[in-house]
């Protein structure tokens, strides 16, 4: 069983004018740990494990005793759940000295740690997975994060209309690392989450909700009602041959736009992220960037959905699109981190952009001769992206060495 008793002058500093710091030690398994109470008296005043010959002795002894009393109860706690490390009473302690806090006031704390240095779009998510849980109000205490509440919880999210991907994404993953946080604390012993299966749905958005190449090239040839909603479904097309992001395609910028081997590539970084990125700009969006100067039409996030749903209706396009434009079928079933990996290269790469290609020995060779031709030596590994992607290249490809056989000028941009 542990011992746990006073322990006065342990480094032998104390002097007859000099007085030393009141320890609690406590033994177990041949390990000790040393807790001090704060409390510094003169070796004439301390006996028998008692504070003697001061005013506030009484005072004094109380303290110490609390103090120990909380070590027990510490130790105590751990003797229960089977798991007893001395090392751990620190934090044990702080947990009962935090018996008053609500979970919610923990989860803040605990979010204001996770949000530092991270970028705006994660501390914004943080805040309103917050502001819910508060007007939810579902869990207060620690006693209150039960299984039974979390499907509580699953169900309120149900009947704001969420689907399985946003509830696991923007709430119950935010709710779920709180919890591991509060474990390793020492305030909750178990994870409901262990034993409730919420559906995660991590594959968010099926093939049918992409847009196919007839549907993108109805958009495209579409006559617009109105001037606006032709600048509208011009940005739609650059976003869906770039699969920029709204952050992202609010920052392009023209100017970092470089020809290399006949072709236009753009260098930029995530919002999200920060990453830096190069991908090769197709002639859909080249086309875009020269009939308005270079500068885009942009307008607020808001609108630029709202004004989608009526282009898609004016393109006869039974679909929701929204600004997530790089849903199409350049890219079925991928997501931006796939995209990143495979088709957007980091410039500090040893090899240039990857080539897209659903048979990568037709393209190796080719890319291999294009490296030593200009004097780049670079290793092109096996990447797999889906046959439309390597299509829309292959016919990119064949346009642009036709142009250059036959005497025309490049792709640029006016």
């Amino acid at each position: 069983m542990p011992v746990v008793g006073f322990v006065y002058n342990r480094k032998k500093t104390a002097t007859r004018n000099k007085g030393a710091v009141i320890e609690i030690r406590a033994s177990y398994n041949y390990k000790k740990k040393y807790l001090s109470t704060g409390i510094k008296v003169l070796p004439k005043e301390w006996r028998g494990d008692m504070v003697t010959g001061r005013t506030d002795a009484i005072e004094l002894n109380k303290a110490l005793t609390a103090m120990r009393n909380k070590v027990l109860k510490a130790i105590n706690d751990m003797l229960e759940e089977g798991c007893l490390n001395i090392q751990e009473i620190p934090s044990r302690m702080k947990r009962l000295d935090d018996v008053g806090k609500t979970f919610y006031e923990y989860c803040q704390e605990r979010a204001e740690v996770r949000q530092y240095g991270r970028m705006d779009d994660t501390c914004k998510r943080y805040d309103r997975f917050l502001k819910w849980f508060r007007e939810w109000g579902g869990i207060k205490s620690f006693a209150d994060v039960t299984e039974r509440n979390i499907l509580l919880m699953d169900e309120a999210l149900k009947k704001k209309g969420m689907c399985n991907y946003s509830k696991w994404n923007n709430y119950h993953r935010f709710l779920n690392s709180f919890i591991l946080d509060a474990i390793s604390e020492g305030y909750l012993r178990r994870n409901p989450y262990k034993w409730v299966h919420i559906v995660k749905d991590k594959v968010s958005h099926g093939l049918h909700k992409y847009i196919t190449k007839d549907e993108l090239h109805a958009i495209e040839t579409a006559r617009m009602g109105t001037e606006s909603l032709g600048r509208v479904r011009d940005l739609f097309v650059f976003q869906s041959c770039t699969c920029l992001s709204y952050k992202d395609l609010a920052a392009f910028d023209v100017r970092k736009v470089k020809e290399e081997n006949g072709r236009m590539m753009y260098t930029g970084k995530r919002g999200k992220t920060g990453v830096e990125f190069t991908f090769m700009l197709l002639r859909p969006a080249l086309a875009v960037l020269k009939k308005y100067g270079g500068k885009l039409p942009l307008l607020s996030n808001v609108k630029y959905n709202q004004y989608l749903k009526v282009v898609a209706q004016t393109a006869g396009v039974d679909k929701p699109i929204s600004i997530r434009g790089r849903r199409c079928y350049l890219m079925p079933g991928w997501t931006w981190r796939r995209w990143q990996r495979y088709w957007v290269t980091p410039r500090h790469a040893s090899h240039g952009p990857r080539m897209p290609s659903c048979s990568m020995t037709r393209w190796a060779g080719r890319w291999k001769r294009q490296r030593k031709k200009s004097g780049k030596e670079g290793r092109l590994g096996r990447y797999r992206l889906s046959r439309c992607t390597a299509a829309a290249y292959r016919t990119e490809q064949k346009k642009t060495s036709h142009a250059s056989r036959a005497g025309g000028p490049k792709c640029s941009i006016v």
